[in-house]
């Protein structure tokens, strides 16, 4: 995300509003909790669950185009070159606090499963 800022027209949509500034900003967090949960971090666990949260609020901005930040830690795995098993925890544990977050949305507030 953060090479596509210095692109003409990248700063183009942005300019007219045709990419969300919140989704910008809710796209480059989970992204990057995402990729420090891979890269050794001591506070792996965290960054992962941390990363599902963000995911969540990215799919209330603009949809399941925030799912792509789950693919992020199996990139860096193969990027950095870094251990198959904590790109794996990662994303598990993106996945299941994005998912405890999304049903319990849904149970505490009946109406937004309609929406």
């Amino acid at each position: 995300m953060l090479l596509l800022v210095p692109l003409p027209l990248f700063t183009y949509t942005i300019q007219t509003n045709r990419i969300v500034a919140t989704y910008i900003i809710l796209a480059i967090l989970p992204t990057y909790a995402a990729y420090r949960s891979v890269t050794g971090s001591k506070h792996a666990v965290l960054l992962g669950l941390l990363s599902g949260g963000l995911v969540y609020l990215g799919f209330i901005a603009k949809g399941p185009v925030a799912f792509f930040t789950f693919a992020v830690p199996a990139i860096a795995c193969l990027a950095l070159k870094t251990r198959l098993s904590r790109a794996a925890l990662s994303t598990i544990l993106a996945l299941v606090s994005f998912t405890v977050i999304l049903f319990s949305v849904f149970y505490l507030f009946p109406d937004s499963r309609d929406f």
